[in-house]
């Protein structure tokens, strides 16, 4: 007989927003952001005057969630963020609670199915 266990969270992952969007129980994620500025140089002193942006703001998005059975995984879900990721259109994406509505293109997928625990959905976005 299977071992019966029962999973607890308090994050979900939406992805592809709207009514109709696919949740995933969260494990963990991280976001960190890059801006890439420079100093100014005023009054003869490198940094002694201001800052200024010299590229675009990105950010990189890493989630875990979990994929317990009673989730029914839409067969479009992936096949979409790759497609949107091939013509350069953001997939839209939200962890509730915890993060505003983000837009970013998939980067990695990864599975993590280890004999006796959870089997774990990677996800890695950036935008």
């Amino acid at each position: 007989m299977a071992l019966q266990r029962r999973l607890y969270s308090t994050q979900s992952l939406a992805i592809g927003g709207g009514a109709n969007s696919t949740k995933f129980p969260v494990k963990n994620f991280s976001i960190s952001r890059e801006r890439p500025m420079e100093p100014i140089l005023g009054l003869g002193l490198l940094k002694g005057y201001d800052q200024a942006q010299k590229g675009f703001e990105t950010f990189k998005f890493d989630v875990k969630c979990f994929l317990p059975k009673s989730v029914q995984i839409d067969g479009t879900v992936f096949k979409t963020m790759c497609t949107n990721a091939e013509i350069g259109t953001y997939t839209s994406f939200q962890v509730t609670p915890g993060t505003p509505v983000l837009n970013g293109a998939i980067t990695n997928i990864s599975l993590d199915n280890t004999v006796g625990e959870f089997i774990e959905l990677g996800l890695s976005f950036q935008g």
